[in-house]
C-alpha cells in the first residue's frame, strides 16, 4: 500500500478511497488473511478520517466473507452480476455500521441490464437492511469497470 499516495489524496480533500480486491474472491491461505487484517488495521490507524470501501469483483466472497466483514472499513462492495447467490449470506452477516454496495449492473455491457431483476435485488437488500444501511445507506453501482465506455469514448 502506498501511504504517500493516500496522504496526498487526503491532503487534497479526498473523503473516500476504494480498494479493488478481486483476490478476496479466491481461496487464500492464513498468511494472506493475516496480511489483509494487518494492512486494513494499519490503514485505519494512519487515516482514521478517511472512508474506505473494499470492492470485490469477478466472483463471490465465499469463505472470505468472514475475513471481509470485520475489516475496519466503511463499505463493502459485492459482485452480484457474477455471484448473485452470495447476497443472502452477505445480508445475514453484514453489521449495522457497514455500508453495503451492490454491484448489479454489468460494467462490461451497461446497455444490457435486466432492470426488473435489479429492482428485486435492491428491494431484497432494503427489506433486510433498511434504507439506512451503514452510515451511508445502500449503494448501487457497477460490479466492475466501464470497459465498453472506454471503447466508446476512444
Amino acid at each position: 500500500m502506498n501511504l504517500i499516495f493516500l496522504t496526498e489524496l487526503k491532503a487534497h480533500g479526498a473523503e473516500w478511497v476504494q480498494f479493488d480486491e478481486p483476490f478476496l474472491a479466491l481461496d487464500i491461505n492464513d498468511k494472506a488473511r493475516a496480511a489483509y487484517q494487518y494492512v486494513f488495521a494499519e490503514l485505519r490507524k494512519k487515516f482514521p478520517q478517511l472512508k474506505v470501501l473494499v470492492a470485490t469483483c469477478f466472483e463471490g466472497l465465499k469463505d472470505n466473507l468472514t475475513l471481509a466483514i470485520p475489516l475496519p472499513v466503511n463499505a463493502l462492495h459485492i459482485d452480484l452480476v457474477r455471484s448473485p447467490e452470495q447476497l443472502e449470506e452477505v445480508l445475514n452477516a453484514i453489521p449495522e455500521q457497514l455500508t453495503l454496495s451492490l454491484g448489479i449492473v454489468d460494467g462490461r455491457n451497461i446497455w444490457k441490464n435486466d432492470f426488473e431483476q435489479s429492482l428485486v435485488v435492491i428491494r431484497k437488500a432494503v427489506d433486510k437492511l433498511g434504507m439506512e444501511c451503514g452510515q451511508f445507506g445502500i449503494n448501487i453501482i457497477l460490479y466492475c469497470i466501464l470497459l465498453n465506455l472506454f471503447k466508446l469514448c476512444s
